[in-house]
C-alpha cells in the first residue's frame, strides 16, 4: 500500500473524523455490512458507493440499502460509475467516470477530491437521479436524446453544435482526429485536461 494508506479491521478507527466513506463491499452483503458499523457512521458522512447491482432478496438499490442499513434517511449518498476498469487506473491509463448526486455541491466536491490528470470525473445530477432509482448507466444513456457520437457523422454534428453553441468536446476531437488536425494521443491528452465541469 501507499505509504499514506494505513489498512484496519476496525471500523471505528477507519471512520474517525472521516470527510467520505467509499462503499465497495458488493450489494449482497452491504445490508449486514452497513447494520455492524452503522454506531461509528456520522449521520452528515457522505457515503461514495462503488458497489454495483440489485440485492437479490430485496431487489434494492445502493441508494435504498445505505439510507435503511444505516438507519439515517438522510445519509448524504453519490453514485460514482465508470465505463471503467480497475486495471486502467493502477496503470494510469487515462478513464473517465462519473459521480452523481442530487447534491450538487457534494457531487463537485467528489469529482474535485478523485480527478487527476489521469481520471476525468463529470458530474451529473440527473444521471444520479436515474441511478439511485436502480437503472444501468448504460440504459440511461440509450434513452438520452443526444447525438450518437458517430465518425462518419462528426463533421455535420460539430457544425450543428456550433449552429446552437453546444459544447461537444469528445466529438470535437474525434472530428479533428478524422480531419488529420489531431494524433489521438494528442486528443486524449486535451481532453483529460478540460476544466472538471457538471455535464449532463
Amino acid at each position: 500500500l501507499p505509504e499514506n494508506i494505513v489498512a484496519t479491521t476496525s471500523a471505528s478507527e477507519a471512520l474517525a473524523g472521516a470527510d467520505f466513506c467509499f462503499h465497495a463491499v458488493p450489494v449482497q452483503f452491504s445490508s449486514s455490512f452497513l447494520g455492524s458499523i452503522s454506531s461509528y457512521v456520522d449521520p452528515k458522512l457522505p457515503f461514495i458507493s462503488l458497489s454495483k447491482g440489485l440485492e437479490l432478496n430485496t431487489l434494492r438499490t445502493m441508494s435504498q440499502i445505505i439510507p435503511l442499513a444505516l438507519g439515517n434517511p438522510r445519509q448524504p449518498f453519490i453514485v460514482l460509475s465508470g465505463p471503467s476498469f480497475a486495471v486502467e487506473l493502477m496503470e494510469k491509463l487515462p478513464t473517465a467516470m462519473v459521480v452523481a448526486s442530487k447534491d450538487k455541491k457534494l457531487a463537485s466536491a467528489v469529482q474535485q477530491l478523485l480527478a487527476s490528470s489521469n481520471l476525468r470525473i463529470s458530474t451529473s445530477r440527473n444521471v444520479g437521479l436515474r441511478l439511485g432509482s436502480g437503472e444501468k448507466l448504460g440504459e440511461i444513456l440509450d434513452s438520452m436524446n443526444q447525438v450518437a457520437e458517430g465518425v462518419s457523422t462528426a463533421g455535420a454534428v460539430i457544425a450543428l453544435a456550433q449552429k446552437y453553441n453546444v459544447k461537444l468536446p469528445v466529438l470535437t476531437a474525434v472530428a479533428r482526429i478524422i480531419d488529420n488536425e489531431l494524433t489521438p494521443k494528442r486528443a486524449v491528452m486535451e481532453l483529460m485536461n478540460l476544466p472538471q465541469v457538471e455535464e449532463v
